[in-house]
């Protein structure tokens, strides 16, 4: 084998980078099936960084979930006046470009009184004309409250199914996930297209409190807490409901106050007397 070699360099040169790259695709073979394994069995990093993002997340479900519809209002308009600001600022900067040095302070004032008056103006606009994106949206808010149904009803009754069904139907809740998923969501969404107001604030409500909740608990895994009967898949899920229907009614006794309509009244109905 060394006689071969030395007679001839480039076959075991060619030998010895394949036995090279193929050690260097197994290492990384175990390597990523080390990654899966831990993202299949739920494992996280527990660094006080990790800790401190998941608490964060939690906060911030929690305000989601009790805000979401006040945070939706607030962040239409916000879209709005950054979306018309930034176009209205390319156009100023192009203005300024074609003479550059001269005058260029007056210029910027100009063109940020513009970039304001822009934004301002398309806030306005957008909060006046939002009704016309309330069906679509209604539409899109209806199918994923429906498919998400499905899926946390599949979710519950996963683990005694499974066991009940045993091997020989593997798979089953992927195809029961889709097979009704799909006609219920769209059901949901078509009757659904007309309740945005209420559909954000069951949307916010829920996603709020499952981000919430799974991180809180992800938390209580990393400092070692008995998990044992909180990871059950009922109790998590009525966890999530609880929180769920509390945000759900904070946000309907909290939601901002509508501008009252001034009545109508005719010249004539108010000049009739009898």
């Amino acid at each position: 084998s060394s006689d071969l070699c030395n007679s001839n360099l480039k076959p075991c040169r060619y030998r010895a980078s394949t036995a090279r790259l193929s050690a260097s695709g197994a290492d990384m073979a175990s390597v990523t099936d080390q990654v899966l394994d831990s993202l299949e069995h739920g494992a996280v990093s527990c660094d006080t960084s990790t800790s401190i993002l998941l608490c964060a997340l939690c906060v911030v479900g929690l305000i989601v979930s009790f805000f979401g519809y006040r945070i939706y209002m607030l962040a239409l308009g916000l879209f709005a006046f950054l979306l018309a600001f930034a176009a209205e600022a390319a156009v100023g900067a192009t203005w300024i470009g074609m003479a550059p040095g001269e005058r260029d302070t007056v210029k910027k004032v100009i063109v940020i009184v513009c970039c304001l008056l822009w934004g301002i103006l398309a806030a306005v606009i957008c909060r006046k004309l939002s009704g016309l994106l309330d069906k679509f949206l209604g539409f899109v808010l209806g199918v994923a409250l429906g498919a998400a149904a499905v899926a946390v009803a599949i979710y519950v009754i996963q683990d005694p199914l499974s066991r009940a069904f045993g091997d020989a139907y593997t798979g089953w809740d992927q195809f029961a996930t889709i097979t009704l998923g799909v006609p219920i969501a769209l059901l949901t969404g078509f009757l659904c297209r007309n309740s945005i107001k209420y559909l954000l604030m069951i949307a916010t409500a829920f996603m709020g409190a499952a981000v919430a909740v799974r991180s809180l608990e992800t938390v209580l895994v990393c400092a070692e807490v008995n998990m044992e009967v909180v990871s059950k898949p009922w109790v998590t899920t009525a966890i999530v409901a609880v929180i769920t229907v509390l945000g759900l009614v904070a946000q309907i006794y909290c939601q901002p106050a509508q501008p009252a309509k001034r009545a109508d009244v005719s010249v004539s109905g108010a000049a009739e007397a009898v």
